[in-house]
C-alpha cells in the first residue's frame, strides 16, 4: 500500500513514512479523546438515574421500550412508549410539543423514563 500510496501522490518513502507516522498520531489521539467522550458520556448517563432517584435516564427508558409489545411498527412502537414516558397523548393522537416535554410545569407530575428527551420523532 505505501508503494501505491508513493506512486499516486508522486513521494519519496521518506515523506510516506513521514505521512503515516503523523496519520498514527492523529488516529491515536482521536482513539483518545473518543475514550474521554465514552467516560464522561457513561458518567453523565449514571447522574441521570442518581440524581432523579432512579426515574430519568436511557437506562431506565430501555427497559420500559424493551417492555412493549413486539411489533415491526416502529410509529405503533414509539406511540406506546409516547404513552408511557408523558410525550404523546393518545387521547388527542398527537405527541407534545418538544418544548412542553422538556420544561414541563411546576405543577406536572413527569412520569418515570420523561427524561432526557431526544428530538428523533417527526412529530415532536
Amino acid at each position: 500500500m505505501r508503494q501505491e500510496l508513493q506512486q499516486i501522490l508522486g513521494l519519496r518513502k521518506e515523506d510516506t513514512i513521514a505521512i503515516e507516522k503523523q496519520v498514527s498520531i492523529k488516529i491515536a489521539a482521536d482513539k483518545q479523546h473518543l475514550q474521554q467522550y465514552k467516560q464522561e458520556l457513561t458518567e453523565a448517563l449514571q447522574m441521570w438515574v442518581k440524581y432523579s432517584n432512579g426515574r430519568f435516564g436511557f437506562t431506565v427508558q430501555k427497559p420500559i421500550w424493551d417492555s412493549l409489545k413486539s411489533t415491526s411498527n416502529l410509529e405503533v412502537k414509539s406511540e406506546q412508549f409516547g404513552q408511557l414516558v408523558g410525550w404523546y397523548n393518545k387521547i388527542t393522537g398527537k405527541w407534545l410539543p418538544i418544548v412542553d416535554i422538556q420544561n414541563p410545569t411546576a405543577n406536572t407530575d413527569v412520569t418515570k423514563g420523561h427524561f432526557p428527551t431526544v428530538r428523533c420523532h417527526s412529530h415532536i
